[in-house]
């Protein structure tokens, strides 16, 4: 099991800079074991120059109205500076009935990516979506006013969409493959706030290309329960 650790978050978020050091500090003690994406918001105050749509659609879809906030596996939903080795270790264990492996590349600003599903149980659900997340390793450019000087995992754009693309109910035994994929437009651009986000149609806050990655997941978008994670091999 690889649990997904969504993280909704802003560089004009005070509370947010001992959140994410917290939450490093972990992911740093146990690494390979999970897959960390944050969300950059538009608030408080003018909010994070990284904001984007698709990070507002997840927020809208996990009914979050504060920061910092995580969300692992769907599940957990709180504040990242109550997490602990014991909440990981919790979710770490839980049971995985699928299994995900995924492989991406780069061609200048377009990114591919290749999964493969496969189900080590009958999955029920007529509700599952695949997701996919293209983001920075680490970003700089986005500094504002609550101290941080770097974020990690910071989600650039989501594949095919903040929609995810849907899955048919999974059959115990059965291996299902998708290709996604997306090319990103114009040039790199700092909004000068969330106020003024980013419009992918045109533009794109990609700091820099050799320094992106792609995590993929699986979610039932009814319970909202993610039932498996890769962090896709480059």
């Amino acid at each position: 099991r690889y649990p997904l650790y969504e993280t909704f978050t802003s560089s004009t978020c005070g509370p947010c800079t001992p959140a994410n050091t917290t939450m490093e500090a972990i992911f740093d003690d146990n690494p390979g074991e999970h897959n960390s994406i944050k969300y950059q918001m538009s608030w408080p105050g003018t909010g994070d120059p990284y904001y984007f749509s698709e990070g507002g659609d997840r927020r809208t879809f996990y009914g979050i109205n504060s920061v910092p906030r995580v969300e692992i596996d769907g599940g957990w939903d709180g504040n990242g500076n109550a997490l602990t080795q014991s909440i990981y270790d919790y979710y770490q264990n839980q049971p995985a009935f699928v299994q995900m492996s995924a492989t991406w590349s780069r061609w200048s600003k377009t990114i591919e990516t290749d999964v493969t599903i496969s189900s080590l149980a009958d999955v029920n659900s007529n509700n599952l979506k695949l997701f996919a997340a293209i983001y920075s390793i680490r970003d700089t450019a986005n500094v504002k006013t609550n101290g941080e000087t770097e974020f990690f995992n910071v989600v650039k754009k989501l594949m095919p969409s903040s929609s995810g693309e849907s899955l048919s109910a999974l059959t115990s035994g059965s291996t299902v493959t998708k290709q996604l994929s997306y090319t990103f437009n114009g040039t790199y651009v700092l909004p000068p706030s969330a106020q003024s986000p980013v419009n992918l149609n045109t533009n794109h806050t990609v700091e820099d290309f050799s320094n992106l990655g792609v995590i993929l997941w699986i979610q039932d978008a009814s319970t909202k329960e993610v039932l498996q994670s890769v962090d896709a091999t480059y």
